[in-house]
Formats: structure tokens, sequence, C-alpha cells
């Protein structure tokens, strides 16, 4: 019996060992880890957390752990993780994520080619891939711009989490941007083809626009990488620059047999134009470009501070020890050597750059211009109405003296000194001499609270679709994003409940929905979902209303899973208005969007709530609303490319 239990319990520590992949092996012997990739996490620093497929709670990476296809990996703003995808079918790849980025594996399979698909939405990432070898394989890396197709390539990937800019910068390989929407040039004055080859030592730059695409492909401005990039990524670098540089010389010996050949075998006229090879001299420049591009990367590192002196350069030294040559040289000056072509191409790129920085400052400013109008329409409205309410104060008073002094004026003498004798116990004048006071000061206002004395329904708020088409709760996605409008209802703020302004804050879940900024504040659009239901008159910038009498502020709270939507409102001029029934006070256009939509044609729930809702009076007193309900939609992704 004892050696029964021995047996069993060495079975239990090898499946233990085996992990879940031994657990799924079928009945014919072949198990799921011959058909998936899993990436295994190998270092980590600061805070990583994963939210695996299907789930609903993150919790923190740890080493050696697997992530799967579904799954989603972040860092905090210290974080860092170094994953290594594999298979039993394919070359182990390599991908070093940087601090504040988040990153999905949306696809993750070794059956008919390695097929690997990630997506980054925020933060920096550095690739090293390997197991591209045939036209079966595939390797992609999509951003909120593009899908990176990669062949044989080590590349970074950085999304600016503000701005949205993208910027793809390729070390060696070549890697293809493909974008769904309209691809133009940098002045959004002549199309580009939606999908553009970038190669060693090129960076592309990307940013969405109501067109569709704005881009740039230049050779690296590596200060402005540097700024941008995280200093783990700058490491990773070094690490693999004999690597980058073995890939580099056969590059340049695929550039040779081109011009060898006039691009019947070797690299193609095509790509020996987009890097300027012509002569032999350009082929000379490209070729200690190449070889200086590393050295380069590491002596700006240094320079801004951006790593640790002492520790990248004993990091070097081991790297050139293992090349037995010096492969990075931060001691030698040098310089990339661009055509005058190549530095335009520079300039415009960091153009574009500076647009979207100055777009986001813009927005902001507006923001906070938005905000501040509102802050002071309440305060100018508060100290208003406690104007008014002390002159109301005042007059109540005189009416109180002249009603005394009627009514004094016809008692006898004996009751008139009685009646000036109880005046006098209240620290009141004696009306048989003259008054020559305002009016007593002491008196009592019985101005009475925000949530005293209301008749008829009690306060509420909710939500409702604005198509009947969504009525049954359910929606269908065959698309890139379907435009879905939300009503906010209020009902129940009348008598003492009268509303002079509020503020709504609605949550949803920004894995499948997101805000439509600009459907919201568009001139063209932006008055039917602010009109207000005939409640709030508001003037959006660039529209006009002839009758606004009130001035509003949208703002979104990004997290990590969900997000919120605080849109503020009050009015100007005029009274409080009372909302009797259910009336629609504000549209919130949202767009569901398949980007994070799991792999599979099952239905998916995207709700949206109302955290909580405050409105206040005329005075300046806060009307307490208990939290509206949520709706939800069963979302059906359909088409999607797997």
């Amino acid at each position: 019996m004892k050696a029964m239990n021995r047996i069993l319990l060495m079975a239990l520590c090898l499946t233990l060992i085996a992990g879940p992949a031994a657990l799924l092996a079928g009945a014919d012997g072949v198990s799921a880890a011959q058909e998936m990739r899993v990436a295994i996490v190998k270092s980590l620093k600061g805070s990583v957390t994963v939210l695996k497929s299907g789930g609903s709670k993150t919790f923190k990476a740890f080493k050696n752990m697997s992530l799967n296809e579904g799954d989603q990996i972040s860092t905090g703003k210290d974080g860092s993780v170094e994953l290594e995808l594999s298979s039993e079918d394919a070359d182990k790849d390599n991908v070093t994520i940087g601090a504040s980025s988040q990153v999905n594996f949306t696809k993750l399979k070794d059956t008919s080619g390695t097929k690997t698909k990630m997506s980054v939405w925020a933060g920096s990432l550095w690739l090293k891939v390997k197991s591209v070898s045939n036209a079966n394989d595939q390797f992609e890396v999509e951003t909120p711009t593009s899908i990176m197709g990669v062949r044989g390539t080590q590349l970074g990937i950085f999304v600016n989490p503000l701005t949205g800019l993208t910027e793809t910068f390729v070390a060696s390989g070549v890697v293809q941007a493909t974008s769904g929407a309209d691809r133009y040039n940098e002045n959004m004055n002549e199309r580009m083809n939606n999908g553009v080859f970038i190669y060693p030592t090129q960076q592309i730059t990307e940013a969405g626009a109501e067109e569709g695409i704005e881009t740039s492909i230049s050779i690296i401005n590596i200060n402005e990488f540097i700024k941008s990039i995280d200093p783990e990524i700058i490491r990773k670098i070094i690490e693999d620059a004999e690597n980058i540089r073995k890939e580099q010389e056969k590059f340049l010996n695929s550039m040779k047999d081109g011009m060898a050949n006039n691009g019947q075998s070797g690299m193609t006229p095509e790509a020996m134009a987009a890097l300027g090879l012509i002569t032999d001299a350009d082929l000379q420049r490209i070729t200690n470009n190449f070889n200086i591009m590393v050295s380069l990367i590491a002596q700006e590192a240094i320079n801004n501070n951006k790593v640790n002196e002492a520790e990248i350069k004993k990091l070097i030294d081991g790297v050139n020890a293992a090349a037995g040559m010096k492969v990075v040289d931060i001691d030698k000056k040098a310089e990339f050597d661009l055509t005058l072509q190549e530095k335009e191409k520079q300039k415009k790129a960091d153009e574009l750059r500076k647009a979207q920085e100055q777009k986001l400052k813009e927005e902001r400013e507006a923001a906070k211009n938005n905000f501040d109008k509102l802050a002071k329409a309440l305060k100018d409205k508060a100290e208003e109405a406690a104007k008014k309410k002390e002159e109301n104060k005042k007059e109540l008073e005189k009416q109180k003296e002249a009603a005394a002094k009627a009514f004094f004026d016809r008692l006898n003498e004996i009751d008139k000194k009685k009646f000036d004798e109880n005046r006098a116990n209240n620290e009141l004048p004696p009306l048989s001499k003259p008054n020559t006071g305002s009016g007593s000061s002491n008196g009592n206002s019985n101005g009475g609270g925000s949530n005293g004395g209301s008749n008829g329904t009690a306060p509420a708020v909710s939500l409702k679709f604005s198509s009947s088409a969504y009525a049954s709760g359910n929606a269908t996605v065959t698309e890139m994003s379907l435009p879905v409008d939300i009503d906010v209802e209020l009902g129940g703020f009348t008598n003492d409940k009268r509303i002079y302004g509020y503020q709504v804050v609605v949550e949803y879940d920004k894995s499948y929905s997101a805000f439509d900024y600009t459907t919201f504040n568009n001139p063209t659009t932006a008055l039917q979902y602010r009109a207000g239901g005939g409640v709030f008159k508001v003037e959006p910038e660039g529209a006009s209303v002839s009758d606004a009498d009130s001035v509003d502020d949208i703002r979104v709270l990004d997290a990590n899973v969900k997000s919120t939507v605080v849109y503020s409102v009050t009015k100007f001029k005029g009274n409080a208005v009372e909302v009797d029934g259910k009336k629609t006070v504000v549209k919130l256009p949202f767009v569901l969007h398949r980007s994070q939509a799991p792999n599979s044609q099952d239905a998916v729930p995207v709700s949206f709530k109302i955290v909580k809702i405050v409105a206040v009076d005329e005075q300046g007193n806060p009307i307490a609303v208990s939290t509206g309900g949520s709706l939800t939609l069963q979302v059906k992704f359909m088409q999607l490319l797997l």
C-alpha cells in the first residue's frame, strides 16, 4: 500500500512539473503545447500585472509564468518585463516591454506556420524575432495606427499614451506597416500606399487624423528616440548589438547584389530607392551609418542621463569581448552621414511629433478653460444667490418692523410700554422712540435645505440607448467600429429640488468601447448631443445658439480596464429649472471597437454605468441623487481577422 502511495505521489509531481500543457494532451497524444505558442516571463522589474483571457481581475506577474493567447500584460511607471515566445516548431522570439505599457497577445499559434500577433496601445517594447522563416510564418504587432508585419527583425515600438503618436524603429531586417485607413504624407497633401516598408536605421512616425493616417518615414532621430524609449530597452539594444551587426551585414550583402544585378537578384529597386542607394558612395555611406547606429544610441543615452554610465560601459565591454571585436564604441565621436533629402525627412518627422504635442497642449488648455468657466459660473451664481438671500432677509426684517410699527401705533400708552419692554427683552429697539437703524440684524432666516419639503417624485437618473435598434440589448459589429449613443435621463427635480447645474459620472469598459470626443465636440454635431433636451441650452465652441443659458465641460478619466466620462453643466443666467417625468439632458456618443475583442464569435457584454450624479440648486446647495442603473449590450464582433 505504501509503495502504491509513493507511485501516485510521483505521478502527481511529474504532472505538476509538466504543467497545464500535459494535462491538455488529447487522445492522440498531441499536446496543446505543439499547437500553441506561449510567452514565458524571463525577468521583470517593478510593477507588472497580468489579465488572463476572459478574466476581470489583474494579478501580479512572476518569473517563469506563462502567457497565452488572449492574455494582457501591463507595466507600471517603474515596471519592465522580458518575455520569451516559444513553441516546439519555431525559433524563440524575445520581447522586452518598458514602463507604463499595455500589450495584448491576440494570437499565439503554431499550426500551418508560426503565427504571432500582439497589440500595443501604450508604452514601448523591443522585439527580437527569429520565428519568421518561411511564407507561412507571421509575426505582427498592432498599434493604434498600423499593423507592423515583421520579417526577421529587431525593432522598437513606442506609442505615446497622451498624443497617440506611434513610432517604430527598425534596427535590422524589414517591417511592413499596413493601415486600414488612408495613408498620407506629413503634410496630408499626398496619398501613400497603405502598406509601406521600413528598413534598418529607419523609423516610421504615424499620427491619426480625420482624413486617415499622417505618416513620415525617415532615418532615426536618435536624440528624440532616447527621450521616448525606456532605459531597459536601451540596455537590450546594446546587449543585442552583435546580432544586429550580423543581420545588417546580410542586408548589406543583399544591397550589393541588387546593385551588381540591377535589382534582378538581391535587394529590389524599390528598397534601394527607399534607402537612397544609387552609387558605391551611397553604399559606403549607408554601411557606415549601420556600423555606428548602436554606438550612437549608447552615447546619446549616457549624455542624456537616461542610463547609468558605469553600468552601460560594463555591458558594452561584455558585448565587445563576446564578439571578439569593438561592436559598440562610445569613445569614438561620430554622427550619421545623411543626404539633404534624409535631413529634410527627419525635420518633417520632428514637425509631425511637435504638432501632436501642440495639439495635446491645446486640447488640455481648452478643457481647463471650459472647467474654469464652469467653476466661475458656479461661483458667481452661488455669490449671487447668497446676496439675494441676504437682501430678502433684510427686506423681510423691514416688513416685520413696518408691521410691528403699524400694530404699535394702534395701542394705548400702557400697552405701548409693555410692547417696548417685550422688544427690549428680545434685544430689539423700542418703537416709542424714532428708529434710526435699518432694522434688526439678529433675525433668523429660514431658507430651508435642498432636501426639504419636496412634493412629487424623488430625483432620479437613468441611462437608455438613443436608438431603438439596441433596445433588445444586442448589437453586431461588422466594421472596425460601431457608433452607439447613450441618453442620460433626469426626472423628479421639481419644487424645492429644481436644479441649476449637475455633474454626472458614467463608467464604461474601455476594452470594447471608447468615448467619441470628435463627435461630441464637432460644431456640426455637438448641438444634438449637448442641447440639454430644452433644459440646459449650451453653446458649443464653433456653434451658435441664440438663447444659450448654460456652459458645460467634458472629461475622460482613463484607467487600465474601466474609464469614466465626467460631464458637468450649469446655467449662467435665468432661474433653476424643473425636470419632471423623464427628460434626456445630454447624449453621450461612444463607439464599439473590435481592437481587443476575443478570438471568438460569442457575444461580449459591454456595459455603461452611472457612478454618481451631483446636482445643485440655485443657491449652490447640493441635491444628492442615488446612483443610476447600468446598460449592457451583448455585442458580437463578426468577421474578425484571426
